[in-house]
C-alpha cells in the first residue's frame, strides 16, 4: 500500500468509525439535543479533489452521519489535503479547512462545537463525571471495532494477515458483564470483519470482560497494554484465552494506524 493509499484508508476510517460518534455525543447530552432541535441542514466534510467524504444531516431533532457528498450542503468544511483532515481528527496540528457557507456563522460555530465532542476520544481527555467515562468507553469501543471493519475492507495488510486463516469467530468486549454498560463485538470470517454494538446472541469464541469502567479506559487509551491488563485482572478473557493476544494486537493496530507517531 502506498503512502497516499494509506492516507485514503485513514480518511475513510475516520469518517466511518469516528465522525459518526457525534451521533452518540448528541444522544447522550440533552443540551446538544435541544440545540439541534430545529435544525434542517447538512454539513459536508470533504477534501479538495479527493475522496472520501461524509456529511452530517440534521433533521427532526437528530443528526445522522452519511458517507458521500451532499448535493447542496448548507456548510462545507473542505480540507486542502487528505493528510490535513486526518491530522485534524488525530488531534495533530493541521491547516484549517476552507469553509463554504461561512455566512451561516452561528451555525458553523455550533457545528464546530459538536465536532469538538470527538476530542473525548483522545487519551489525554479527562472525563468530568462517571457518566462521561461510560460514554467515552462506549465511543472508544465503537470506534475501534468499526475501524477494524473498515481497515480490513480497505486492505490494511496487517489486519488482513491477522485474520486471513481464521474460521468464523465472534469476539466480544463488555464492561463488568453488566447489561447497562457498553458492549460491542466483531464477527470474523475469512478475510472479513463486521462490527456490531451490544452483546452477541451467540456464544463468543472469545469475550474480553473489563473489570470496570476505569479499567476499560486505561486499556482503551493505551495507559496499559492488553497483556498487562490481562495479567493485572483489569480485563478477564472468557472462552479461548489464547486468541486474546491476537484480539489485543488488532486493537493496538487501530491506534497505531489512525494516530501514528510522527
Amino acid at each position: 500500500m502506498t503512502e497516499h493509499e494509506e492516507e485514503i484508508l485513514r480518511a475513510k476510517t475516520f469518517l466511518k468509525a469516528a465522525v459518526p460518534l457525534v451521533e452518540e455525543a448528541v444522544e447522550a447530552d440533552p443540551a446538544k439535543k435541544n440545540m439541534i432541535a430545529g435544525w434542517n441542514c447538512a454539513v459536508q466534510l470533504s477534501v479538495l479533489n479527493e475522496e472520501p467524504a461524509a456529511y452530517m444531516e440534521f433533521k427532526d431533532g437528530s443528526v445522522k452521519v452519511i458517507q458521500g457528498r451532499h448535493a447542496n450542503p448548507t456548510i462545507e468544511l473542505c480540507f486542502k489535503k487528505l493528510k490535513h483532515m486526518n491530522d485534524t481528527f488525530a488531534g495533530n496540528k493541521a491547516p484549517m479547512p476552507k469553509v463554504k457557507g461561512i455566512w451561516h456563522l452561528i451555525l458553523l460555530l455550533k457545528v464546530q462545537g459538536l465536532l469538538n465532542s470527538l476530542q473525548m476520544l483522545m487519551p489525554e481527555y479527562q472525563c468530568k463525571s462517571e457518566e462521561e467515562k461510560v460514554l467515552k468507553v462506549k465511543m472508544l469501543l465503537l470506534m475501534v471495532t468499526r475501524a477494524m471493519e473498515e481497515m480490513v475492507k480497505g486492505g490494511d495488510e496487517y489486519m488482513i494477515r491477522m485474520i486471513k486463516a481464521q474460521r468464523k469467530k465472534i469476539v466480544e468486549w463488555t464492561v463488568a458483564q453488566r447489561d447497562d454498560m457498553p458492549a460491542v463485538y466483531i464477527r470474523i470470517t475469512p478475510g472479513k470483519v463486521k462490527a456490531f454494538e451490544g452483546r452477541s446472541k451467540r456464544r463468543p469464541y472469545l469475550a474480553m470482560d473489563f473489570r470496570d469502567v476505569d479499567s476499560a479506559l486505561a486499556m482503551l487509551t493505551s495507559q496499559v497494554n492488553p497483556l498487562e491488563a490481562q495479567k493485572s485482572g483489569m480485563v478477564v478473557p472468557r472462552g479461548t484465552a489464547e486468541f486474546g493476544v491476537k484480539a489485543g494486537s488488532l486493537m493496538l493496530r487501530v491506534g497505531n494506524f489512525l494516530m501514528p507517531e510522527n
